[in-house]
């Protein structure tokens, strides 16, 4: 059950201050510099916050303490709260939406993952409302949403549930992932990075996730989507003079239609983009990089972005 949250003025600013840490001179500032939080004014000119001012305040402070700028992150929480993600209005008191003692991030992953495989929509979604508020976005995408779905593919690859189920939690996951990462349209850009599924890829969870932590951390991607024809792409890409281009494959098939990639990287002008390879098929079969042109990225996001702004850094090292 979510919570209300007053947004009625009653707290100055020294006592804002006192209850998330920002100094009174930072709050100015940020009002200043971003127009948040934006506080009522007394007769005699004092500011007034609310309780959901002083909520705000406390989980930006949190997403720049995971390395965001408080101008991304405020950009971020005006993002959630327009596609519906809203992680205020899941704040928790003292009473925890989890079921004890599913409190941990170390606890919350198999929680979700219960949820999942027993169909139960509504305490998934609380589950992922709650971490929303409690912890930084890259740590939701990396920790929980990112290991849950491997968990529920290898649950159906062994046969322990369904096609169903493990449909139903891959779109329930790609909901959230999708509202994170059309928040993170407006937040400052740098390089150019364009991402797709290989032909005949259809899972698209991994990619997206990789996108949604490049953007977060201020990268410009274009997410070309799922099953994308190698057709006239050249034309696209001559057009977005991209820096970097990643694909994604789970599927042996998938990957080795990336082959004739290397005739589209031949119609490109100099310099040529990097390629990036990631996904299931080509951890599997390492072989096909001798094959596909383009460098594996690894087996897990976080290590695929470390070795992403690695390569740019050694093309663009202004950036």
């Amino acid at each position: 059950m979510a919570v209300e949250i007053s947004k009625k003025p009653i707290h100055n600013i020294k006592s804002v201050s006192e209850k998330t840490g920002i100094a009174p001179v930072t709050l100015r500032a940020w009002e200043r510099r971003y127009n948040f939080p934006v506080p009522q004014r007394t007769d005699t000119g004092y500011r007034l916050y609310s309780e959901h001012d002083i909520a705000s305040l406390n989980w930006l402070k949190l997403q720049t303490e995971s390395g965001l700028s408080i101008g991304q992150a405020i950009k971020l929480l005006s993002g959630l709260m327009e596609t519906g993600e809203n992680p205020l209005a899941h704040q928790i008191n003292d009473q925890t939406i989890l079921d004890p003692p599913h409190q941990s991030i170390e606890q919350v992953q198999p929680a979700l993952v219960k949820a999942l495989v027993e169909l139960d929509e509504e305490k998934a979604n609380r589950i992922m409302r709650t971490s929303f508020s409690m912890y930084p976005l890259e740590t939701i995408l990396l920790e929980i949403i990112a290991p849950t779905m491997v968990e529920v593919g290898d649950r159906w690859h062994r046969g322990n549930i369904s096609v169903a189920t493990e449909h139903f939690a891959t779109h329930h996951c790609r909901l959230h992932l999708m509202h994170a990462l059309e928040a993170t349209n407006d937040i400052a850009k740098q390089g150019s990075i364009v991402a797709a599924c290989a032909p005949h890829e259809w899972h698209e969870l991994g990619i997206l996730i990789l996108v949604t932590i490049l953007r977060l951390r201020g990268w410009n991607v274009t997410y070309l989507g799922a099953n994308l024809s190698l057709d006239r792409l050249s034309e696209v890409l001559i057009q977005l003079k991209p820096q970097m281009v990643l694909f994604s494959a789970t599927r042996k098939e998938s990957a080795e239609a990336l082959i004739p990639f290397a005739e589209v990287l031949e119609e490109l002008p100099d310099p040529k983009p990097i390629i990036g390879l990631g996904g299931q098929a080509f951890l599997l079969n390492p072989s096909l990089t001798n094959k596909v042109p383009g460098t594996f990225l690894g087996p897990h996001a976080d290590e695929a972005v470390q070795q992403i702004e690695r390569m740019l850094a050694i093309r663009n090292p202004s950036l």
